[in-house]
């Protein structure tokens, strides 16, 4: 398991093995489903199953693996990984967990990158028991006392009973990001459909919320500033056009049977 999806395509390609499986948020809903039922089908009948992955795995994800290699990051994020191992006791033993340090590779910038720090500070101590509430806790008060986590100044607002500005600056989980929907991917009979919701969603925008709910198994959530970048150069087609309507549009490049969506890809550059 690795922090970025960057680092996971590049971990794919150093295994250069063809029967490896990918998660993460390059794939749409439906391909990540996929993989996921391919993964509890071999881990189920004792065939060897290799998983590049990203935290998506660490996100609702029931998964029981007998030995999980997790990259240096946030302490938090350290143990949900290892909830993937051995997760239903059934190997006579401990599972294994491995957490390393890539020569190569990156972090998210920002909480994640601090929180990391925090964690390889703690690990150097050598003293480190990840099953330890109370480290567990020691782990989260250097978190909160290193981080800012109130960029938007809501508690003041709460506090001078700004509820309109509350709701205006406030979010669960922020969201700068645009889909796009994957047009190639999965079976002929299952690109038509797609393919037909696409054209009754351009014939009928007042379906949108309808039909995006049927396309949403089949969208991959891109950065808006990547999503700008591949427009412009072609890679992006728009979908709808309205102030009122969702930021969708539909993906022409190229749809990894493992990768998923390869923006960077050479072959991205032709339209398809």
């Amino acid at each position: 398991m690795v922090n970025t999806k960057k680092d996971a395509l590049a971990l794919l390609d150093a295994l250069g093995d063809s029967d490896a499986l990918h998660l993460s948020t390059l794939l749409c809903g439906a391909h990540r489903r996929e993989v996921i039922a391919t993964v509890k089908e071999r881990l189920s009948n004792g065939q060897p199953c290799r998983l590049v992955s990203t935290q998506v795995i660490e996100a609702g994800v029931d998964l029981d693996f007998p030995l999980v290699l997790r990259a240096m990051g946030p302490l938090d994020r350290v143990i949900q990984a290892a909830g993937r191992c051995n997760r239903e006791g059934k190997l006579p033993g401990l599972g294994q967990v491995i957490v390393f340090d890539p020569v190569e590779g990156g972090l998210p910038p920002g909480p994640y990158k601090a929180a990391t720090n925090i964690t390889r500070a703690m690990i150097g101590t050598g003293t480190l028991d990840p099953d330890s509430p109370e480290e567990v806790r020691r782990y989260f008060r250097q978190v909160f006392a290193t981080l800012n986590l109130d960029t938007h100044k809501i508690q003041a607002l709460r506090e001078g009973r700004d509820f309109p500005q509350v709701a205006a600056q406030f979010r669960m989980i922020e969201d700068d990001t645009e889909s796009v929907i994957v047009t190639s991917y999965g079976s002929a009979a299952g690109r038509e459909l797609v393919r037909a919701d696409i054209a009754a969603l351009q014939a009928n925008p007042t379906r949108a919320r309808e039909i995006l709910r049927r396309l949403q198994p089949y969208m991959v959530a891109l950065r808006r500033d990547l999503a700008r970048r591949y427009r412009t150069s072609g890679l992006i087609g728009d979908l709808l056009h309205g102030d009122s309507l969702p930021d969708v549009g539909i993906w022409h490049g190229v749809y990894h049977e493992t990768h998923g969506l390869v923006p960077d890809d050479d072959r991205s550059l032709l339209i398809i």
